[in-house]
């Protein structure tokens, strides 16, 4: 697949969407998040948290979808090279819906920049020496929840330059924006 994403001048939001997983070290055990971010509007529009890996990234994409609705061949979806983002079914649910995978080039991981960005911000702001346990969290542990309430205030605080305006625009969660 090829790279969608490089270059891309956003003008409105549901134009570029990028996704990552990574791991979280809770109290007791690890846990993986995956998360699908706008990356005009920096907004979380679909997040899993898991034990285990396995329909993490679909979870996460069934999610954005259902949040926001895309308009069918106006949106690219971008990740990396990750056999989550490139696996059949993943590819299935992209283009059942009309969006347009992208994936970094090899080796390159600039290109989910966005993404990563999120994932650090996260990990050193907000869960970074937080004892968070799994039963702090809704639903049942093989299909836990992330409760944002738990993490900080409930908002991811990290702002990043606007592609339209060079102003600062913070990352959000649901309806919570700093």
């Amino acid at each position: 697949m090829p790279n969608l994403a490089r270059g891309m001048e956003l003008t409105g939001i549901n134009q570029l969407w990028v996704a990552d997983i990574t791991y979280l070290h809770l109290a007791e055990q690890f846990a993986y998040l995956a998360v699908a971010l706008d990356a005009l509007s920096r907004k979380v529009i679909g997040w899993t948290l898991e034990l285990r890996r396995a329909s993490l990234a679909v979870d996460a994409l069934k999610m954005a979808i259902s949040a926001r609705d895309p308009v069918p061949g106006s949106l690219i979806h971008h990740s990396d090279r990750g056999a989550q983002y490139a696996c059949a079914s993943y590819s299935d649910i992209l283009h059942g819906h009309g969006i347009h995978p992208s994936l970094s080039h090899v080796g390159n991981p600039y290109d989910n920049a966005r993404a990563e960005s999120f994932m650090k911000t996260l990990k050193q702001e907000e869960v970074a020496g937080v004892a968070i346990a799994m039963h702090q969290m809704r639903g049942d542990v093989s299909r836990a929840s992330l409760k944002m309430s738990t993490i900080g205030n409930g908002c991811i605080q990290h702002s990043t330059i606007s592609p339209l305006k060079n102003k600062k625009r913070p990352y959000t969660i649901g309806k919570c924006r700093i």
